[in-house]
């Protein structure tokens, strides 16, 4: 065996002990089946009985008081009005050195910088000055005619103009 050489009485020391601790302490096992067969059909029970639907009902809320405190609400954001220069050889026909006018959601567009003046006096008057006005340069537009676009937004009494950046 392996290189071990064992004498006869030692061998059957061994073993004596194994077969004595072997009868000495008797396990006595419980048998789980029956329990586990009884854990599943309170299982398979429980999951048949059981109602998954939730239960209309009434929830009850308390609102504020009006003395409760002032709460923001926040306005939605605002969509600046928008003011295009287009610039090229369309527009020739349109304005002074072939510039073109756009104001975003007008049906009448200026034709000149006095004309969108007159146009941004009449919006101003139904907006909020407050609100922002981007001018938007598209193409070579001469900056004499983005200036004078801001201009005409600073004499409507617009107080926040911004320059948009220019495209082509």
């Amino acid at each position: 065996m392996s290189g071990h050489t064992y004498d006869q009485a030692t061998l059957a020391k061994r073993f004596a002990s194994r077969r004595a601790a072997k009868r000495k302490s008797p396990v006595m096992r419980l048998n789980l089946t029956a329990m586990i067969d009884v854990i599943f059909l309170l299982l398979v029970y429980f999951v048949v009985t059981a109602n998954f639907a939730t239960g209309e009902g009434v929830l009850t809320t308390n609102l504020p008081s009006k003395s409760a405190g002032d709460f923001a609400i926040d306005a939605p954001p605002v969509m600046p009005l928008r003011v295009y220069l287009y610039a090229g050889d369309n527009a020739q026909a349109s304005g002074d050195d072939g510039y073109k006018i756009r104001v975003v959601g007008q049906t009448d567009q200026p034709q000149t910088i006095s004309q969108l003046a007159t146009t941004l006096e009449q919006l101003s008057k139904h907006m909020n000055t407050a609100d922002p006005v981007i001018i938007q340069p598209v193409g070579q537009v001469k900056w004499e005619h983005v200036l004078g676009a801001f201009n005409a937004a600073v004499k409507a009494k617009f107080q926040n103009v911004q320059f948009g950046e220019q495209t082509q």
